[in-house]
């Protein structure tokens, strides 16, 4: 009897082994780490997206502070030209007036000579 106990028990086990191998449905612990497994993955590629991202955020912000820069620098050229130019144009409208007032002044002074002299 004793062989026949260990065959019966035998077989049992093979029977079982082979039902469970077959069965293709998944209980709620393997759902759960699959489903924890999936958001890990995805998680991990939205951050790995954002760090590309924010690489090339930062490559476009040096470049738009690099054009800001050279634009800042070509307006206070230019600015520094047209104020040496109003600067020397000023100084010549100055000299002119100066040189003006000065013949004024010597005809004023010539005409009170004369009549002094009369």
């Amino acid at each position: 009897m004793k062989i026949r106990n260990y065959l019966f028990l035998l077989m049992l086990a093979g029977a079982l082994t082979f039902a469970l191998s077959a069965c293709d449905s998944k209980g709620p612990a393997e759902k759960a780490g699959e489903s924890a497994d999936q958001a890990t993955e995805q998680t991990g590629e939205a951050a790995e997206d954002t760090m590309n991202q924010s690489e090339g955020m930062g490559e476009k912000l040096n470049q738009a502070g690099e054009q800001t820069g050279e634009a800042a620098t070509d307006t206070m050229n230019q600015m520094g030209e047209k104020l040496n130019q109003a600067a020397e144009e000023t100084g010549e409208a100055a000299k002119g007036a100066i040189n003006q007032a000065k013949e004024k002044l010597q005809g004023m002074g010539d005409t009170g000579e004369q009549h002094m002299n009369q």
